[in-house]
């Protein structure tokens, strides 16, 4: 594996990242909406649009922003083991969990907390619990196999039809 693929997986790292914490500041907002808090919603909503267009390409086009950032770097590069690429998606699977559990676990003692009493209430909870959980997966699966998302970001790309053909 050469310097330029590491680059890549670890800029699509950033992006399943960056799309996570877009997902968990979007179910935030709708238990915001709830509220009728719709200047606040707003004002939200644009740094989200951001995280999701930067994950975007950071998830599906993340060899052309290595190619990018790292003009000089060449496929005859020293390898980089195939051992150390796997650690390092699995510390970012264990960085979400990490960073994700803390807030899983106040939510889930929350909503224990609230119990019946207020059916608006406990819907906010919840939804705050499926967007606290998401990332928890995702680490879980990071952390799990890390070889299917090395394998996924550097799967050889389908030709591009073109016009001549």
């Amino acid at each position: 594996m050469s310097t330029r693929q590491l680059a890549q997986i670890g800029l699509g790292l950033l992006g399943i990242w960056a799309l996570l914490y877009a997902v968990v500041e979007f179910m935030q907002i709708i238990a915001l909406a709830g509220a009728n808090h719709a200047p606040l919603v707003l004002a939200i909503v644009a740094p989200i649009a951001l995280l999701l267009g930067l994950s975007y390409l950071l998830i599906f086009h993340s060899a052309k922003a290595a190619t990018a950032i790292f003009p000089d770097a060449d496929d005859a590069d020293e390898p980089v083991p195939p051992e150390v690429v796997l650690v390092l998606v699995a510390l970012v699977g264990v960085l979400l969990l990490v960073q994700a559990a803390p807030t899983a676990i106040n939510v889930l003692l929350t909503l224990f907390t609230v119990g019946q009493s207020d059916p608006t209430v406990r819907g906010e909870v919840i939804r705050r619990l499926i967007g606290s959980l998401v990332p928890i997966g995702v680490g879980a699966y990071l952390i799990v196999r890390p070889g299917r998302l090395i394998d996924y970001v550097l799967r050889p790309l389908p030709e591009v039809a073109t016009e001549t053909e």
